[in-house]
């Protein structure tokens, strides 16, 4: 049964004649003054999608982001195309993968960070190219301008001290934009880093669930899973500590969740949400212990487990439409094409993906859907696969390039029930083989891929460069220091 795509917003029908014949004109009724719609696109900064109410999650995390979600199409199943901030940003901005873009981690500590390759377009670029006032405001370290992802924006607000700034403050700065009335259509994007670690929820929102945060802090109230694995802190292991950690975690996705419904009704005042098409989507999740063989995993930014990238993803068009779900593997780097075909903007050349609006593919089968992420740093590279039941991962590193394959099945739960957790299967079992051969066939279509592009755009994907050599180096201090704080940098 086909999806009702058509807005809810009240339709008005005028009729004329023309000659002997009558032509029928439908027109909808747009709440604001554009022609085109305007675009808000919201990345809830190290949201796993199993901690989403919206999604499932049996706490109330996200409750303004399921009321967009009921106007609008939920992905239960996307997956960012990388495990941390800054590639997986990138990839949602030009629609590539982050060896093709070029963007993530550098050799060492002199050039810590690989920024987005300069000849490659972003959704930014083609927006401000197509009439649309640009405006970017962002809450964490990892998407400052120095790293070429603020290409194409007219207003950057990654000006602030700290490590991280909560959605309180990147609100505000938010409103005195939107409140100058600029002249619309507008691309809005706005980054809530609340669920980053260290966990420090506002002690002035009221959370529905957990004891209340103390202002004067507790021994949890400042934890953040990578650092304290990067820096050998103690970190939780049995289930009373888990539990403490994860309710500071879901109160920082509530607060984010907060924020953005402060956004939603701001829009609202101004007649704008409306006529607004909205994406809210996760750069990546965060690992609380998963165990991988007798690793556990704690943070993101490894190699694209589940844990740290399965995300939400949710678009809701202007005027919403009728609640739709489709629950099998997507990408959410095709946010970059789904918003300029609804648009109705070509795609510039070599921009990739599919259009996760198209009716076929939202009716179609979920079993005919694969979703990908990669790592790619001096370290080595890690491709992951997901289909409806499993996901497969690549990962070759060190000195000679040592390989190795995992298999996971996606539909084992935890024991404990606190979340999902994918069970390794060994890659030598014969229910293996599949979807290693579809891993295979995947590596050799991406390598095929680059090649093609390369060719067809001279200039615009260039060669693959070693890490060693496209390092950023001289970072200034205040944003090397953010990233230290962070643990990111030592």
């Amino acid at each position: 049964m086909a999806i009702d795509m058509q807005p809810k917003s009240r339709r008005v029908l005028f009729r004329t004649r023309v000659g002997l014949g009558i032509v029928l004109i439908f027109a909808i009724i747009a709440t604001a003054c554009s022609k085109r719609p305007n675009v808000v696109l919201v990345t809830l900064d190290t949201t796993r999608a199993d901690h989403v109410s919206a999604l499932g999650y049996e706490r109330m995390t996200t409750p303004h982001l399921e009321r967009i979600a009921s106007e609008g199409v939920s992905f239960t199943r996307a997956y960012s195309a990388a495990s941390w901030t800054l590639p997986s940003h990138a990839s949602i901005f030009t629609s590539l993968l982050p060896s093709e873009h070029g963007c993530g981690l550098g050799p060492n500590a002199d050039s810590p960070i690989v920024p987005l390759r300069a000849d490659v377009l972003t959704l930014a670029e083609v927006l401000e190219a197509e009439g649309y006032r640009t405006a970017g405001f962002i809450g964490g370290p990892y998407l400052d301008s120095e790293f070429g992802v603020a290409r194409g924006f007219e207003i950057y607000d990654d000006d602030f001290s700290g490590s991280k700034r909560d959605g309180r403050e990147v609100n505000e700065k938010i409103f005195d934009w939107l409140d100058s009335r600029p002249e619309e259509p507008l691309f809005l994007f706005v980054n809530y880093f609340d669920a980053h670690g260290p966990f420090c929820p506002d002690p002035t929102i009221e959370y529905p669930f957990g004891p209340q945060p103390n202002p004067d802090g507790s021994s949890y109230d400042s934890f953040s899973p990578g650092n304290a694995q990067r820096t050998g802190q103690h970190l939780p292991s049995t289930p009373d500590e888990i539990a403490a950690i994860l309710t500071r975690y879901d109160q920082e996705i509530f607060a984010a969740d907060h924020w953005l419904g402060e956004l939603v009704a701001h829009l609202e005042g101004m007649e704008c949400w409306d006529s607004s098409f909205v994406v809210v989507t996760a750069d990546h999740g965060e690992s609380f212990g998963e165990r991988i063989g007798k690793t556990a995993l704690w943070g993101h930014g490894y190699w694209p487990f589940a844990s740290q990238c399965h995300v939400p993803l949710v678009f809701r068009p202007p005027g919403g439409m009728k609640e739709h779900r489709f629950e099998g593997p997507v990408s959410n780097a095709d946010v970059f094409l789904t918003l300029l075909l609804h648009l109705g903007i070509p795609p510039p050349h070599g921009i990739q993906g599919r259009n996760l609006m198209d009716s076929q593919l939202l009716d179609g089968p979920m079993e005919a859907t694969t979703a990908i992420a990669e790592e790619t740093s001096a370290r080595g590279r890690g491709i992951a696969v997901w289909s409806q039941k499993y996901q497969y991962l690549q990962i070759a590193e060190g000195e000679p390039a040592r390989t190795r394959e995992l298999l996971f099945d996606l539909r084992a739960s935890a024991s404990d029930g606190r979340h999902a957790r994918a069970r390794a299967i060994e890659k030598k079992s014969a229910m293996s083989e599949s979807l290693k051969a579809t891993g295979q066939a995947v590596l050799d279509r991406l390598r095929a891929r680059r090649e093609s592009m390369m060719r067809a755009r001279t200039g615009f994907i260039p060669p693959m460069t070693s890490p060693q050599s496209a390092g950023l180096t001289g970072l200034p201090p205040d944003v090397r220091k953010r990233l230290e704080a962070l643990g990111y940098l030592r």
